[in-house]
C-alpha cells in the first residue's frame, strides 16, 4: 500500500505532467491477473486523448489526474516511469500514457494494482 507521505511525494514528482495533453492511452499490454481497470481496453484510449491534466494531487494512499469532466486514479501496487521522447518503452507494462510531447508515462503492477477511470460524478 502506498503510505500518505509516498503519495504526497509521487503525486509532487508527477505534477511535471500538468497540462500535458494525452495522445494514447493503451491498457494490458502485458495482461496481469491483479491489474485491476474500470472498463475494458477501448474506452480507457476514447475518453482521455485529446485531454490534459488539469490537476495531480495524492488522496489518502491514491494518486489521483484531474481532467475535469473524468478523474483517474491510481493506487498502491503501481510502479511509474516516465519516458522522454527518445527512452526505450518497457518491455511489460499494464498502461502507456502517450502525451502529444513525445513523453509518455507508462506504468506496471508489482503484485496488485488499480488504474480507475471515474466520471466526476460516478464510474463511466
Amino acid at each position: 500500500m502506498i503510505e500518505l507521505p509516498e503519495s504526497q511525494v509521487i503525486a509532487k514528482q508527477m505534477k511535471i505532467l500538468e497540462g500535458k495533453e494525452i495522445s494514447n492511452v493503451i491498457t494490458q499490454f502485458s495482461p496481469h491477473k491483479f491489474a485491476f481497470f474500470t472498463e475494458a481496453n477501448e474506452p480507457y484510449s476514447e475518453k482521455l486523448v485529446g485531454k490534459k491534466i488539469q490537476s495531480i494531487r495524492s488522496y489518502g494512499g491514491f494518486i489521483e489526474w484531474d481532467f475535469g469532466e473524468y478523474q483517474f486514479t491510481f493506487s498502491e501496487g503501481v510502479t511509474f516511469y516516465l519516458l522522454q521522447p527518445h527512452d526505450a518503452t518497457p518491455k511489460k507494462h499494464q498502461i502507456l500514457i502517450s502525451f502529444t510531447d513525445g513523453s509518455a508515462l507508462a506504468a506496471t503492477v508489482r503484485m496488485y494494482g488499480m488504474f480507475f477511470l471515474f466520471k466526476k460524478n460516478g464510474i463511466c
